[in-house]
């Protein structure tokens, strides 16, 4: 079997230079160079082949593939991969919220342990000893002001912990094994004695957006197409409350291709989402996906508040070579938006920022003079969509098809909201929303 000596490249190839920094495929050049744009910049080079190393997807993650590994015929099925790549691709694939959990609660733990002169990782000391040193964590562990955390928090240590001990094939859960009962009756006792003090009634849940709320979001322009940062906060809203995104990090994974133009069977044109992975789906089950792709539809009543038009409009004003299926769908605005000419693009070839998007709505409620007494997040949104539906009595079984939830309990924790805006459609209805003429249900069957 052959073995070709330098892999050929073909434009949109994603690859890493000098097994660095990465990089795509921008041009084909003569005697084995190519142009590459720098990921994250507009900014582009030629380079040789010898320098670069393509990047094989694999479901969402990445496994490397050099050049020197790409054989013909059957040997292009198989890609090498080193024992060191394994975990690696497994990490790719986790939740990186829960990541961060778990790397800031095992922070602290290795703190308090250095404070019992215990320096072992907790899957190096054995049940009898790690028992009693869990039971004194939760005792007496408190914020950095002094106060104690929340009942909810407490539990979320322990499940970070026992993530650790599963990850290590420690043997035995702190959540479930005989070993660690006296742990978890410690953490009840912890969790009483903080709702007695008033803990556990989150304080700081984001409340629903109101109806007048995001008027006033519209009337200053912070919604609406008068700037890039003003088409990026509608898109997100409108993406929020049509199909059911949670806050930033599902709307950072989306990408161009997610979001599809389409014309119903009267010529009426709709956005239909095309999900990928998300809190609740995270693609371990192949099954476990929505019965009904969420569909945005047009508003031809009010053109300057149509999800439509702002799509297109925002598409307008993207660089022409930065829309393909695989490039980001929120990317970054030029800063300089009073220098740039009306031909000129708005956003540059790069993804949004993560704070910027996680801020978006806190931005949006601060600019637009909201009053600071209410707790406005990215959440909130989501909210409105949740509790408007379920005022309008549609069965928790057809609004999860919209928000994407996993199962009916988590929809009653919504309550008390407003009337809401555009078409909302499941497979049995469709709510007519629009933010002035306040329509309501009508069948579709």
């Amino acid at each position: 079997m052959a073995t070709s000596k330098m892999t050929k490249f073909k434009v949109g190839d994603e690859v890493r230079i000098d097994n660095k920094g990465k990089g795509r495929i921008k041009k084909l050049l003569e005697n084995d160079e190519y142009t590459v744009q720098i990921e994250g910049i507009d900014f582009e080079f030629d380079c040789t082949a010898d320098r670069l190393v393509l990047e094989v997807e694999v479901g969402s993650g990445v496994v490397k593939q050099t050049t020197d590994q790409v054989t013909t015929g059957a040997g292009q099925r198989h890609i090498r991969i080193d024992n060191s790549d394994i975990d690696d691709f497994v990490n790719k694939q986790a939740n990186k919220n829960t990541l961060s959990k778990t790397f800031y609660d095992l922070k602290l733990l290795r703190q308090f342990l250095s404070l019992e002169n215990e320096n072992r990782e907790i899957y190096q000391i054995p049940p009898q000893e790690l028992c009693p040193l869990l039971c004194k964590f939760f005792i007496g562990i408190r914020k950095q002001d002094g106060s104690n955390y929340e009942p909810s928090s407490l539990r979320g240590f322990m499940s970070s912990f026992d993530r650790q001990l599963r990850r290590y094939d420690y043997g035995y859960s702190v959540v479930s094994s005989v070993e660690f009962g006296k742990v978890r009756e410690v953490l009840t006792a912890k969790q009483r004695e903080l709702k007695e003090e008033g803990k556990g009634n989150k304080p700081m849940k984001a409340q629903p957006i109101s109806d007048d709320e995001i008027e006033t979001l519209w009337e200053p322009g912070q919604l609406g197409c008068s700037n890039s940062d003003s088409v990026i906060n509608t898109l997100w809203f409108f993406s929020t409350v049509h199909f059911g995104l949670r806050g930033s990090d599902e709307h950072r994974s989306m990408y161009w291709g997610d979001i599809n133009l389409c014309r119903d069977v009267s010529g009426e044109e709709y956005l239909e989402f095309d999900e990928r992975q998300t809190k609740t789906r995270q693609g371990t089950n192949p099954r476990d996906v929505r019965a009904v792709k969420p569909k945005m539809w047009s508003n031809s009543e009010n053109l300057e508040r149509c999800p439509v038009k702002t799509y297109k409009f925002y598409k307008s004003k993207r660089p022409a070579s930065y829309c393909e299926p695989s490039d980001p769908f929120y990317i970054a605005t030029h800063t300089k938006q009073g220098a740039l000419k009306g031909e000129d693009q708005w956003f540059k070839k790069q993804p949004i920022g993560v704070n910027k998007l996680t801020q978006i709505m806190k931005k949006m409620a601060i600019a637009a003079g909201l009053p600071d007494d209410k707790k406005l997040s990215n959440h909130s949104a989501r909210k409105h969509l949740v509790q408007k539906l379920n005022d309008q009595n549609i069965p928790p079984n057809q609004i999860i098809q919209i928000t994407g939830h996993r199962n009916l309990q988590s929809v009653n924790n919504y309550s008390h909201m407003y009337l809401m805006s555009g078409h909302l459609q499941t497979g049995h209805v469709t709510i007519l929303t629009d933010f002035d003429t306040r329509r309501c249900i009508r069948n579709t069957h």
